[in-house]
C-alpha cells in the first residue's frame, strides 16, 4: 500500500496567506493608479469648467466703414481671465473670419474684418465664440 503525504498545514496556509497578499497588493496597486488618475481628471475638468464660467465678455459696439471696408467690433472682456476669440461675420451667405484675438481681463479690444463693399440695409450678423466655446452675438444693419 502506498503512504500519501501532502503538505504540512503550516506550509499550505503560509502559501495561501502569500498568494492572498500577492492578489490584495495587485488590486491595492490597480486602486491607487485608478483612483490618482480619475482624481487628476476630476481635477483639470473642474478647473476648466470654472474657467468657461467665469468667462465674461459682450460686444460694445459694432460699425462698418465703407473707406475700409471692413466691419468693426469692439468686445470688451469684463472676467476675471484673458480670453481668445475667434469673430465669424455673415452678411448674406458669405462668412468672413478672424482668429485667435486675444482680450486681458477688464480690456476692450477692437476686431477689423475686411468684408468688401456693403450697401444701406445690408445685415452683418456677428457671432464670437472663445476657446472654451462661450458666444455672444450681435446683429448690425449697415446705414
Amino acid at each position: 500500500m502506498r503512504t500519501r503525504s501532502g503538505i504540512s498545514p503550516v506550509i499550505a496556509t503560509v502559501i495561501l496567506a502569500g498568494t492572498v497578499l500577492m492578489i490584495g497588493g495587485g488590486i491595492w496597486s490597480y486602486s491607487l493608479g485608478a483612483a490618482s488618475m480619475v482624481a487628476t481628471d476630476y481635477t483639470k475638468t473642474t478647473k476648466d469648467l470654472v474657467h468657461t464660467i467665469i468667462e465674461r465678455f459682450n460686444i460694445e459696439y459694432v460699425e462698418y466703414n465703407s473707406t475700409s471696408q471692413n466691419v468693426s467690433l469692439w468686445v470688451y472682456n469684463y472676467g476675471d481671465i484673458q480670453i481668445k476669440v475667434n469673430t465669424t461675420i455673415t452678411i448674406d451667405n458669405s462668412v468672413y473670419r478672424s482668429y485667435n484675438t486675444i482680450i486681458d481681463s477688464r480690456e476692450i479690444e477692437e476686431i477689423d474684418v475686411n468684408v468688401g463693399v456693403l450697401t444701406s440695409n445690408d445685415v452683418v450678423s456677428v457671432k464670437i465664440l472663445t476657446e472654451r466655446e462661450n458666444a455672444d452675438y450681435e446683429v448690425y444693419y449697415v446705414q
